[in-house]
């Protein structure tokens, strides 16, 4: 009896002491459990409880973030200075615009720049391409170089097409003395340029480099240096004192004070092309350009006989020399075809009666096929193949000797005949 009395009063105890524990863990799981009601601004002075659940134990629904405003696409600007007047746009509304878009103009340039840059590589002798005035421009179809067109040969892709710069060809010295440039590998390349976005100045750049902002002034008087348009261009007669004084200056460059003969003089009012040999090798022919300084002629570019794209050799020397001034036969293409041994023309002329004797040939110029002869008594003479025959014939001057042979064969034989 005695027992049951107490495992009665046991289990009574041990029911209340449960009770008070479980009343005692909803109190405090009340308190823990975030309220129903507007959450209220603590003071910044309250103690942190430091109980309180990590953002891991809450979950998203209290959990604080702080968004990252680095664009990892930026990359770090030229070295040259930002102009002030953009530099101070640090507003929320508007910092960091000015950089992010002049980051995208400084990578659209250069990627137009090396678009140009191998087109101009592969192509540019064939297509004769060259600073025009500044521009890239091909000489054979006589347009500049557009991004339009750099799509369409598969050098850029076709996201430009609505991006719009300046692509010129310049000299690295030039460049190099703006004010705001810095000083670009190479000697001669392609440039691209664009005005800055929020801004008044030009910005330039290369295929390898960005090369800097530069004045919209001085970048314009830099593409105006390079005009080509140096007035009419004629050919000079032997008579002239101009003539005399481009042969005398050649003479001292050509350290030979013999005779020469000179095949043309041509110029405008800045440059000339002299086409000449000496009188002891009338094969020999060469080509030089001159340039007159202050009434004084010096080599600007010596021997354009060498080049076979010549036009574009020497815009990467003389970008404003005009390829006008350039003779229509290219010596490059004829220089190995002219033969020294004419006996056979020679002989033709004395079957025909055109000359008695072989003495009687002061002069002689020709390639296998065509040769220009001057007699003794200042008779003109050419001999020329035409369908499997050859044939001479009497002409009655130098200019009557080209404007023959080059209905006869279509091509300008001008290399071979002496200016008169």
């Amino acid at each position: 009896m005695l027992k049951k009395i107490n495992r009665k009063y046991l289990i009574a105890f041990l029911c209340v002491i449960s009770m008070m524990l479980l009343f005692s863990s909803c109190i405090s799981n009340s308190n823990d459990t975030p309220s129903n009601q507007p959450e209220q601004n603590t003071p910044a002075d309250t103690p942190v409880d430091e109980n309180i659940p990590s953002s891991e134990e809450t979950g998203p629904e209290t959990e604080e973030t702080t968004q990252d405003l680095t664009d990892p696409n930026e990359v770090e600007l030229p070295t040259v200075d930002t102009p002030p007047s953009n530099s101070t746009n640090t507003n929320n509304s508007g910092g960091g615009i000015f950089v992010s878009e002049t980051t995208k103009y400084w990578n659209q340039l250069t990627a137009v720049a090396q678009a140009a840059q191998t087109y101009y590589n592969a192509k540019g002798g064939e297509k004769e391409l060259i600073s025009h005035t500044g521009r890239m421009y091909s000489n054979v179809t006589k347009t500049n170089v557009t991004i339009s067109e750099l799509i369409s040969l598969g050098y850029l892709d076709k996201s430009y097409n609505s991006f719009s710069c300046d692509i010129t060809l310049l000299l690295c010295k030039d460049v190099a003395n703006l004010d705001g440039a810095s000083t670009p590998s190479g000697s001669f390349k392609v440039f691209t340029a664009a005005r800055q976005p929020n801004g008044d100045k030009y910005m330039l750049a290369s295929a390898d480099e960005k090369v800097g902002f530069v004045s919209e002034q001085e970048y314009k008087i830099l593409l105006t240096s390079y005009s080509q348009n140096h007035g009419t261009i004629g050919r000079l007669s032997p008579s002239s004192e101009e003539y005399d004084r481009i042969v005398s200056f050649l003479s001292m460059y050509e350290g030979n004070f013999t005779n020469y003969y000179i095949r043309e003089i041509s110029k405008d009012n800045k440059y000339a092309i002299i086409t000449f040999s000496s009188a002891t090798n009338a094969t020999n022919v060469k080509q030089h350009i001159l340039v007159n300084d202050n009434g004084f002629w010096e080599i600007a570019y010596a021997n354009v006989e060498k080049d076979y794209y010549r036009v574009q050799a020497i815009n990467q020397v003389l970008p404003d020399f005009n390829p006008a001034l350039l003779t229509s036969y290219n010596l490059a293409s004829w220089k190995n075809l002219l033969v020294a041994d004419q006996r056979m023309a020679i002989a033709l002329l004395i079957n025909n009666g055109l000359v008695p004797y072989v003495e009687d040939i002061v002069y002689y110029c020709g390639t296998a096929d065509t040769c220009y002869f001057i007699s003794v008594t200042g008779e003109r003479f050419v001999t020329y193949k035409s369908n499997g025959n050859y044939f001479a014939k009497r002409v009655s001057s130098d200019t009557d000797a080209k404007r023959f042979l080059l209905n006869a064969t279509g091509v300008d034989y001008g290399f071979l005949i002496l200016d008169e």
